[in-house]
Protein backbone atom coordinates (compact mmCIF):
# COMPACT_ATOMS: atom_id res chain seq x y z
CA UNK A 1 0.00 0.00 0.00
CA UNK A 2 2.81 2.11 0.92
CA UNK A 3 4.84 1.64 -2.19
CA UNK A 4 1.59 2.14 -4.37
CA UNK A 5 0.95 5.58 -2.23
CA UNK A 6 4.60 6.28 -3.55
CA UNK A 7 3.94 6.02 -6.78
CA UNK A 8 1.28 7.39 -7.22
CA UNK A 9 2.94 11.03 -5.58
CA UNK A 10 6.13 10.88 -7.20
CA UNK A 11 3.56 10.41 -11.25
CA UNK A 12 2.50 13.90 -10.00
CA UNK A 13 5.73 15.46 -8.66
CA UNK A 14 6.92 17.01 -11.54
CA UNK A 15 3.38 18.93 -12.72
CA UNK A 16 3.34 21.10 -9.49
CA UNK A 17 6.69 22.17 -8.07
CA UNK A 18 6.06 21.81 -4.10
CA UNK A 19 8.24 25.15 -4.23
CA UNK A 20 5.68 26.84 -5.91
CA UNK A 21 2.78 25.72 -3.70
CA UNK A 22 4.99 27.13 -0.76
CA UNK A 23 5.41 29.85 -1.60
CA UNK A 24 1.83 30.42 -1.75
CA UNK A 25 1.57 29.26 1.77
CA UNK A 26 4.58 31.58 3.01
CA UNK A 27 2.92 34.72 1.14
CA UNK A 28 -0.61 33.84 2.75
CA UNK A 29 0.64 33.60 6.93
CA UNK A 30 2.72 36.68 6.21
CA UNK A 31 -0.13 38.56 4.71
CA UNK A 32 -2.65 37.12 7.32
CA UNK A 33 0.00 38.57 9.92
CA UNK A 34 0.92 41.86 8.66
CA UNK A 35 -2.98 42.61 8.10
CA UNK A 36 -3.36 41.48 12.06
CA UNK A 37 -0.45 43.59 13.03
CA UNK A 38 -1.85 46.67 10.99
CA UNK A 39 -5.64 45.75 12.87
CA UNK A 40 -4.10 46.58 16.17
CA UNK A 41 -4.21 50.10 17.90
CA UNK A 42 -1.17 52.38 18.69
CA UNK A 43 -1.00 53.67 21.72
CA UNK A 44 0.49 56.81 20.46
CA UNK A 45 -2.10 57.55 18.56
CA UNK A 46 -4.43 57.23 21.63
CA UNK A 47 -1.98 59.03 23.48
CA UNK A 48 -1.89 62.13 21.32
CA UNK A 49 -6.15 62.25 21.42
CA UNK A 50 -6.13 61.91 24.86
CA UNK A 51 -3.95 64.69 25.41
CA UNK A 52 -6.13 66.65 22.68
CA UNK A 53 -9.36 65.93 24.34
CA UNK A 54 -9.42 65.26 28.22
CA UNK A 55 -9.14 68.59 29.31
CA UNK A 56 -7.48 70.13 32.72
CA UNK A 57 -4.30 71.19 33.07
CA UNK A 58 -4.46 71.25 37.00
CA UNK A 59 -2.97 67.23 38.60
CA UNK A 60 -6.57 65.38 38.23
CA UNK A 61 -6.45 66.39 34.57
CA UNK A 62 -2.77 65.42 34.27
CA UNK A 63 -3.38 61.74 36.66
CA UNK A 64 -6.38 61.22 34.50
CA UNK A 65 -4.10 61.66 30.90
CA UNK A 66 -2.06 59.21 32.24
CA UNK A 67 -4.08 56.89 33.51
CA UNK A 68 -5.52 56.29 30.34
CA UNK A 69 -2.11 55.82 28.41
CA UNK A 70 -0.92 53.15 30.74
CA UNK A 71 -3.78 51.16 30.15
CA UNK A 72 -3.66 51.43 26.90
CA UNK A 73 0.08 50.50 27.16
CA UNK A 74 -0.92 47.77 28.99
CA UNK A 75 -3.26 46.40 26.64
CA UNK A 76 -0.62 46.75 23.79
CA UNK A 77 1.53 45.09 26.06
CA UNK A 78 -0.75 41.75 26.94
CA UNK A 79 -2.18 42.21 23.67
CA UNK A 80 1.81 41.62 21.80
CA UNK A 81 2.45 39.49 24.40
CA UNK A 82 0.64 37.04 22.29
CA UNK A 83 2.00 37.10 18.86
CA UNK A 84 5.62 38.81 19.67
CA UNK A 85 8.25 36.10 20.42
CA UNK A 86 10.59 39.14 21.94
CA UNK A 87 7.51 40.76 24.05
CA UNK A 88 7.13 36.97 25.53
CA UNK A 89 10.37 36.92 26.32
CA UNK A 90 10.87 40.30 27.72
CA UNK A 91 7.22 40.02 29.80
CA UNK A 92 6.38 36.35 29.99
CA UNK A 93 4.23 36.55 32.69
CA UNK A 94 2.31 39.26 34.80
CA UNK A 95 4.72 39.32 38.13
CA UNK A 96 7.50 40.86 35.27
CA UNK A 97 4.98 43.23 33.81
CA UNK A 98 3.68 44.29 37.54
CA UNK A 99 7.53 44.81 38.14
CA UNK A 100 8.10 46.65 35.31
CA UNK A 101 5.72 49.48 36.15
CA UNK A 102 3.43 49.12 32.75
CA UNK A 103 0.45 48.46 35.07
CA UNK A 104 0.81 50.90 38.06
CA UNK A 105 -0.46 54.27 38.13
CA UNK A 106 2.05 56.97 39.57
CA UNK A 107 0.00 59.72 41.25
CA UNK A 108 2.99 62.22 40.84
Amino acid sequence: MFEEIAVYCETFNNLIPVAFILGFYVSLVVSRFWEQLHVLPWPHRLAVFTSSLVQGKGKRGRLLRRTIVRYANLSYVLTMRQICLPVKKRFPDLDVITESGTHTVAAS
